[in-house]
């Protein structure tokens, strides 16, 4: 076949993994952003179990009548900062509306977060006119929403990872069934030119074809192999290296 006809087919099996390639950006995109959220959630929920344990010893305190005001006013400010970091993170954790799909985990996390910023301002309220018992319940429950906040967006970052890799592996399997297709026929023709024979003209189209398809499944696999070593990236940042091991095994 002629140098034309082999770019060809590269340029044919690069397109069909081109549509898995972009929908691997995508899902990495989305993975990305809720990991990052995912982080930030975290680091709240650290901050915010020690406010919501400050919250609880003074309403221990308020019991045996020993408030402290300047105590109360300073443990009010902080978690009303803290409201306020956790407002913008989970501005910051809305999904992108023309990526996501209504009621995505992405989406409920977000309400979730903005949740528990309401109910931290509460608990700020509270604590600051004295009701400290009220304050200190509201405190937990808002670590709580936050924890919960949290979960859904790792959640959402095992999911798109779990996504790309079934779609790899699809992807695989096709471009693995076309090889042994591929072997069988060539080996099919080999066999046909043993001992020198001159192939004849349905022998020559034969092998031009076999060529063309080589040159095509070839640069699949080269283009399946970037999207697998991307996955594999992935895998270690969310902590599930074992998910991909059946592809990266099959790839080997």
């Amino acid at each position: 076949p002629s140098v034309a006809m082999l770019e060809q087919a590269r340029l044919e099996a690069l397109s069909e993994t081109d549509a898995n390639s972009s929908r691997s950006e995508k899902d990495k995109a989305e993975t990305d952003a809720a990991a990052a959220a995912g982080k930030k959630l975290e680091d709240l929920v650290k901050a915010q179990d020690a406010v919501a344990k400050k919250a609880k010893e003074m309403s221990e305190a308020a019991g045996e009548g020993a408030t402290d005001p300047k105590k109360a006013g300073e443990l009010a400010k902080e978690q009303k900062d803290l409201a306020a970091k956790t407002k913008a993170a989970a501005n910051a954790a809305k999904p992108d509306p023309s990526a996501a799909a209504p009621g995505s985990k992405m989406e409920a996390a977000s309400k979730k977060a903005a949740d528990a910023a309401k109910t931290m301002e509460d608990a700020a309220n509270d604590i600051a006119s004295g009701k400290a018992a009220e304050g200190a319940a509201k405190a937990a429950k808002a670590k709580t929403q936050l924890g919960e906040a949290a979960g859904m967006l790792a959640d959402t970052s095992r999911d798109k990872l779990e996504e790309a890799i079934s779609e790899a592996e699809v992807l695989a399997v096709d471009l693995l069934e076309k090889q042994k297709t591929l072997r069988g026929e060539t080996e099919t023709s080999a066999k046909e030119l043993e001992g020198g024979k001159t192939a004849d003209q349905r022998q020559q189209r034969d092998l031009q074809k076999q060529a063309f398809r080589e040159t095509g499944l070839r640069a699949g696999m080269e283009s399946l192999t970037g999207v697998i070593d991307e996955l594999a990236t992935r895998a270690e940042q969310v902590g599930q290296a074992e998910a991909i091991r059946g592809l990266t095994e099959a790839q080997k």
